[in-house]
């Protein structure tokens, strides 16, 4: 008879955290992103404040922004991390639950944007 031989992980698959935090990371990047972007894009819009303030103004303004969005993110994505480690997403129930939660903080947090 042939003996079963495990498959080796990659080094990669190795290093990275488990699936589902994976995707809180990933959440998190794109959230980050996405305010960053519609407060460049405002920027872009109110073109008399670039030119009255000096650039590091400006940058001091994205740093404290940054900041901002980034405790809001993480106040959206808190509750599943600390759920997660109990919870199981491979079940389809919790699965959907958890995306239509961070679906309803994104779009919480995109009417609170605009």
């Amino acid at each position: 008879m042939t003996e079963h031989i495990p498959a080796r992980r990659s080094w990669i698959r190795r290093i990275l955290p488990p699936r589902p935090f994976t995707f809180l990371i990933l959440f998190y990047l794109l959230l980050m992103l996405l305010f960053s972007a519609m407060r460049l894009l405002f920027l872009l819009h109110t073109d008399t404040t670039s030119e009255t303030l000096g650039v590091w103004t400006v940058g001091h303004a994205f740093l404290v922004g940054l900041r901002f969005d980034q405790v809001i993110t993480l106040i959206i994505i808190a509750p599943a991390l600390l759920i997660l480690p109990w919870v199981s997403l491979t079940r389809r129930v919790t699965r959907y639950v958890t995306i239509a939660y961070l679906s309803l903080g994104i779009s919480t947090a995109l009417l609170l944007a605009f």
